[in-house]
């Protein structure tokens, strides 16, 4: 059985793609205390390519740092791409935050460095061998936090 939490996310960022909303930050999950929120934004690649970019940004909503983790399945034309592999370290996220702290994806130069921060959905004009499949979902699956000292 589907959860009112997931049927929840799922609608908004169905909602959130359907207005085609960029740089504004919509909380889509608030979990174990992290809030996840999301913005789309476009940034050049590093051939000047503009890609549409889906970022976000983590909040530490408890009073103790704490260690997050998660696994994001990556969904297109509604099927999983990576479903098969998600607990492979390549779709394993962690992130150590104070309390109250947030952190967030934008576009920059460094952008590839910080791969728990975003998530690539098409290039803006056709990049020849590049599947142009649009995102149609997404889910962070298996979060947990722990308490550090």
């Amino acid at each position: 059985m589907i959860s009112k939490r997931f049927k929840t996310t799922v609608l908004l960022f169905a909602l959130f793609i359907a207005t085609n909303s960029f740089s504004q930050w919509k909380e889509i999950q608030h979990e174990k205390h992290l809030k996840i929120e999301i913005s789309r934004d476009q940034c050049p690649d590093y051939r000047d390519r503009i890609q549409n970019v889906y970022f976000f940004r983590f909040t530490n909503t408890s009073l103790q740092k704490r260690k997050f983790s998660w696994n994001l399945a990556i969904y297109r034309k509604n099927v999983c791409q990576n479903c098969d592999q998600i607990d492979s370290d390549e779709h394993f996220y962690e992130i150590i935050l104070n309390p109250g702290e947030s952190v967030e994806g934008k576009c920059s130069s460094d952008l590839y460095l910080h791969q728990h921060l975003y998530l690539f959905d098409t290039y803006e004009k056709y990049v020849k061998g590049m599947d142009m499949t649009p995102l149609s979902d997404f889910q962070f699956i298996n979060i947990n936090t722990e308490v550090l000292p």
